[in-house]
């Protein structure tokens, strides 16, 4: 159990400790760096938030030398490692806490995706009663859509709802003008929500927010949810008012706030995609007043930096155990084994304990506490009925079982039981070691 905790942690800490970094440095170079780069670093980010790293780079290790993780001399608890054997890698199945917790935190994020999903549909119906075709600017929406290059289709509607436009879809994306825009700032507004579709912004966001339902319990996740749905309407503003002029850029940033004061006022957001936040305007619009300042490459590259050594911290710091057991399969009987013990001979040690060398002459045998060794299995010196009336009279035994590997080694797995003294009945029977050994030498 301790070791997918062990795996959620680290997999948050890749992304948490490289976000923090780039706040950090963000306060600082805010306008030296470009709001491009910064949507780039904050998608590295979500990628840390999604990929096991560490684990990538502990099979990486251990495929290279299989052997790098095994622990000599030492008590190895499977519990709290990856077994890889020739046949592939494998999660210890022993405790049952995992089991309970996994499935609960499935059903706690399928109903917040249930729940998101459904209101995305309402929004759809909702929007669907409210949209028409926008024959008034399809004119226009071409050229904009020739100028960005763009060659799939895509569709212009027109809502009669005081929201600010926006763009929704993922395979067949629409763009929506409302009436919030002045005629004059159309062409802005078209060319703003096609370069969202270009970027594939729609996507992104969307694949943020399943990772913001995956780490719902990381309080960072939340502020990298704003930061990345505010620099990302800061990136495509800085991508379209790139070759404008600055009275263009200054038209472009009195029609943003005209739109958001018009929406401010009413009271009519039937979806959040298209509700615009005071601060998130105020920072779009300072971001526009210093869009003709030049950029800094080392600032971008220092942040770069910064972020990939945030990011290597926890990478590097917490490797998970991966212990090589060959002969390891899901139907082993490995997996009711707690712990394993490994060590070397000494060249003076015997190859293997006295009374396996029976095992030339039986695969299984019983070893009683004198050393009396007895071949298995055991003819019962009485009938069923009267093993039933038996009185019994029990002691503790150890029973071995010798089986051969396919590769000239074996193994030997070691059972303890109660055997009784009269009869011979056998109870409570239970696997308690498996040695592997890689040369025979019964």
């Amino acid at each position: 159990m301790k070791l997918f905790f062990d795996l959620i942690l680290s997999v948050s800490l890749c992304g948490t400790i490289p976000f923090c970094v780039y706040l950090l440095l963000q306060k600082i170079l805010a306008y030296k760096i470009s709001a491009v780069f910064q949507y780039r670093i904050l998608k590295l980010c979500l990628l840390c938030f999604i990929f096991p790293f560490s684990l990538l780079k502990s099979l990486l290790v251990s495929n290279s030398k299989p052997t790098s993780s095994v622990v000599l001399d030492e008590y190895v608890y499977l519990d709290n490692s990856i077994i890889q054997s020739q046949n592939g890698y494998y999660l210890h199945p022993q405790g049952s806490l995992y089991k309970i917790i996994l499935p609960v935190w499935l059903i706690i994020l399928i109903m917040i995706i249930s729940y998101q999903l459904y209101r995305y549909i309402c929004f759809q119906k909702k929007i669907v009663r409210r949209l028409t075709p926008d024959t008034k600017h399809q004119e226009e929406f071409a050229f904009q859509k020739t100028q960005l290059n763009l060659k799939r289709p895509i569709s212009l509607l027109y809502c009669n709802a005081a929201a600010s436009p926006f763009t929704y879809g993922i395979f067949h994306p629409c763009v929506v003008i409302t009436p919030v825009v002045p005629e004059s700032a159309v062409p802005m507004a078209l060319h703003h929500e096609l370069q969202h579709i270009k970027s594939h912004d729609f996507l992104f966001r969307i694949i943020a927010l399943f990772i913001v339902l995956f780490h719902c319990w990381n309080p960072v996740i939340y502020l990298l949810w704003k930061e990345f749905c505010e620099i990302q309407e800061i990136a495509c503003d800085e991508k379209i008012t790139a070759s404008l002029l600055p009275s263009e850029i200054q038209h472009y940033g009195r029609s943003l706030i005209d739109t958001a004061v018009v929406v401010q006022r009413q009271i009519s957001f039937f979806t959040p995609l298209a509700k615009n936040n005071k601060k998130s305007i105020f920072r779009r619009i300072s971001y526009l007043s210093f869009r003709l300042k030049r950029k800094s490459l080392a600032a971008s590259i220092l942040v770069l930096v910064f972020c990939l050594t945030g990011f290597c911290v926890p990478v590097f710091a917490y490797s998970p155990r991966i212990l090589y057991v060959e002969g390891y399969t899901s139907n082993s009987s490995c997996k009711d084994i707690n712990w394993i013990y490994l060590e070397y001979a000494d060249e003076d040690a015997p190859a293997c304990p006295d009374d396996e060398l029976h095992f030339q002459f039986t695969n299984q045998y019983l070893l009683l506490e004198d050393g009396t060794i007895l071949d298995c299995p055991l003819t019962p010196s009485t009938s069923y009925s009267q093993q039933a009336a038996c009185t019994h009279s029990w002691k503790n035994a150890t029973k071995k079982e010798h089986a051969y590997d396919g590769k000239g080694g074996c193994y030997v797995r070691t059972y303890s039981l109660k055997l009784c003294t009269k009869c011979n009945a056998q109870k409570d029977l239970t696997l308690t070691s498996e040695n592997h050994y890689i040369v025979c030498p019964h």
